[in-house]
Parts: C-alpha cells; sequence; structure tokens
C-alpha cells in the first residue's frame, strides 16, 4: 500500500497515516479471546500456504519442462551433425558417380596412348 512512498519519505513521522492502519490490524488480531479472530487468521495462513504450494509446485514443473527442453535441444544437436556428415558423403557419392567413369575413360586412354608410344 505505502511500499512505493517509502524511497522518497523525507521526514521521519511521514507515514503516521500508515501507523494507524497497523494499530487497528494489531486489534484485529491481539484479542485472543474471540474465536471469529483465530478463525481468521487460520483461514489467512491456509491462503497462504496453498498459494506457497501452487508456486512451489509451478516452479518445479517450470524445472522439468526445462530439463526436457535440453534434452530435446540436445538431441537435434546431434541429429544435427548427423544429417551434416550424411549430406556431405552424399555430396561425395554424387561427385564421384558423375566424374568417376569419366576418369576411368581417360586414364584408359592416357594408359594406351603410353603404352602404344613407349613400346
Amino acid at each position: 500500500m505505502y511500499g512505493a512512498q517509502v524511497g522518497s519519505a523525507t521526514r521521519p513521522y511521514e507515514f503516521i497515516r500508515f501507523d494507524t492502519f497497523i494499530q487497528k490490524t494489531k486489534k484485529l488480531y491481539t484479542d485472543s479471546r474471540t474465536q471469529r479472530n483465530l478463525d481468521k487468521l487460520n483461514s489467512e495462513l491456509k491462503d497462504v500456504h496453498s498459494i506457497m504450494s501452487k508456486n512451489i509446485n509451478e516452479v518445479l514443473s517450470r524445472g522439468e519442462k526445462l530439463d526436457a527442453v535440453a534434452e530435446k535441444s540436445t538431441r537435434l544437436t546431434f541429429e544435427s551433425k548427423k544429417y551434416a556428415n550424411q549430406a556431405t558423403h552424399a555430396n561425395r557419392m554424387r561427385v564421384l558417380r558423375t566424374y568417376a567413369p569419366l576418369g576411368v575413360v581417360l586414364f584408359a586412354i592416357v594408359f594406351l596412348m603410353w603404352w602404344f608410344y613407349f613400346r
């Protein structure tokens, strides 16, 4: 309620209005004879407990999701490297299949020319 104004406080008694709120709240909870106040306090504690439990469960769920994302990322990195290696190998095989027959023919021609020339 007054949290944003704390940094701009210039006088010691600037929050005197907040003190009246604190005093009223204190009176509300100090009268332990009434069961209503204890029930109200227990109700608020249960609310805080349920909110904190929910927050902790959400944090744990996020952690599990982050672990799953990290695992998928690692697997994707491995598979992409594997794909790159296979693509490189396929490209080499394509070049070999394209130019190997031409190389064999040229080698045969050069060999025959050498054979007939140096014979």
